[in-house]
């Protein structure tokens, strides 16, 4: 989960530097299209994540009284997605 958190930190910085003015990298658009299609990928498998530990727990992602759960599930989600 660290990974993607990173990963999402660096393509939003991208996209960001990319619209700056003066003295900024300029993307082109094929560029922006692909960060965007790299964000839209990262957030699915977030998405799917979150899904898959509501289902199993019958607990909201967002409550609080599960984060040493969630951390959990999401290093076990992270590692099973890296061996398939």
């Amino acid at each position: 989960m660290a990974a993607q958190n990173i990963a999402r930190s660096a393509l939003q910085a991208v996209l960001n530097v990319g619209r700056g003015s003066s003295g900024r990298l300029i993307l082109e658009a094929h560029d922006e299209q692909a960060v965007r299609k790299a964000l839209d990928v990262l957030n699915g498998l977030e998405s799917d994540m979150k899904a898959a530990f509501e289902a199993k727990y019958q607990r909201d992602w967002n409550d609080p009284a599960g984060d040493e759960m969630k951390a959990i599930w999401a290093d076990a989600w992270a590692a099973a997605k890296l061996s398939a």
